[in-house]
């Protein structure tokens, strides 16, 4: 409640408080989510990415990269190998999805 005390001066209410809020949380769980995760090493650098699913530089090999992180994360260093298999069922996915 203190923070809603100190924020009075400037929202018109709680409610719109609260909504600022949730939507910097939001921002910065999207921030989080977006941004490479430096000191996590993957199996495939950027060129073997854009090689293996024919991409140009750009957005979508970052978020390939990512990707990879977020899989060494939650189960450990993948061989290349494994890597360019589980990288190549995401982007398959991905594009269903656009």
């Amino acid at each position: 409640m203190e923070g809603w005390r100190e924020a009075a001066r400037w929202a018109g209410s709680y409610e719109q408080w609260h909504a600022e809020q949730e939507r910097a949380a939001l921002a910065a769980a999207e921030f989080e989510r977006r941004e490479r995760l430096r000191d996590v090493p993957v199996a495939l650098d950027g060129r073997a990415i854009m090689a293996l699913l024919g991409l140009p530089p750009g957005p979508l090999v970052g978020a390939a990269m990512r990707h990879l992180q977020d899989l060494r994360l939650e189960h450990g260093p993948l061989s290349p190998e494994e890597a360019s298999t589980r990288l190549r069922a995401w982007a398959a996915g991905e594009h269903r999805r656009s």
